[in-house]
């Protein structure tokens, strides 16, 4: 049955889940939810199956009305979430009890971008190739109606925390070398201790485009074309790297300098414009 109505869409808001898993070697993008973390916990809190759709919410501005009573919880950015019963704060992490007619907003960008509103059950969609993930380009839309699954046991199995989310903007990324890390000078490795990187307006699901404080070239501008994935920093001929991200492509001619911790894939899905970088070596 519908349960959500899409009153505002927002910046971006789509629905996704753990992605089109297996079908890289094909030209698919993952897709799925861009901060990996707080998507898993938001299904453990309310005992949903695990990979469990939601919505994940990109900015403020996003409102929906239930058209039925429902649990719910919201992971991820702090984006001001209110439920319209007297402007009441909703906080983050925690099972909430909504009733038909109430309408969820997201009034305001706190710290981080996405934020995830989970629904006991989970969203129900069209699966295509395993995933009931949107993909690249696909979003909701105002007057859109989601439908509910039963896959909740309503059994609370965990805690969420976004302290990892910061409100500052200031982020330390873990990288190890990546596939190509040979065609770069030694030096700039040993330059990431006080090297900044700034995420620039260019940024979305397919990727992160980064400004820096530092001159990085490669020894060669371009390589035969091979495969990227979520995570790898791809740097261009202009010396600007860009971090793939989940609805990126499959391949790149770019050589791939360094690649994010998977752990930390959580930071960088969170990453908006003006927030600032530095690289951890490990």
């Amino acid at each position: 049955m519908d349960m959500i109505k899409i009153i505002l869409p927002g910046i971006y808001s789509s629905i996704q889940d753990n992605g089109r898993r297996g079908y890289r070697k094909f030209g698919m993008p993952l897709s799925g939810a861009m901060d990996p973390y707080a998507f898993r916990r938001g299904n453990l809190i309310l005992g949903n199956k695990p990979g469990s759709a939601a919505v994940e919410i990109t900015g403020h501005g996003f409102e929906c009305e239930f058209q039925g009573d429902a649990k719910i919880c919201v992971t991820g950015a702090d984006l001001g979430v209110e439920l319209k019963r007297g402007n009441k704060k909703i906080n983050l992490g925690k099972i909430i009890s909504v009733k038909k007619g109430e309408r969820l907003n997201f009034t305001r960008t706190v710290c981080g971008l996405r934020a995830y509103m989970h629904i006991a059950g989970g969203i129900d969609s069209a699966v295509r190739m395993g995933s009931r993930s949107m993909q690249r380009s696909e979003k909701l839309n105002a007057g859109d109606k989601l439908g509910v699954l039963e896959n909740s046991t309503g059994l609370s199995r965990g805690y969420y925390s976004n302290s990892y989310i910061e409100e500052s903007g200031d982020y330390i990324l873990r990288v190890r070398k990546g596939p190509d890390a040979n065609l770069f000078p030694d030096k700039y490795l040993k330059q990431l201790k006080k090297a900044v990187f700034t995420v620039s307006s260019y940024h979305d699901r397919m990727g992160i485009r980064l400004d820096h404080s530092i001159k990085i070239e490669p020894v060669v501008k371009s390589i035969v074309t091979k495969p990227v994935f979520p995570g790898c920093i791809q740097m261009p001929g202009n010396g600007s790297p860009i971090i793939i991200m989940n609805d990126g492509q499959t391949t790149g001619g770019y050589p791939i300098w360094v690649v994010i911790e998977k752990e930390d894939l959580r930071i960088a899905g969170q990453l908006k414009s003006g927030d600032n970088i530095k690289f951890l070596h490990v």
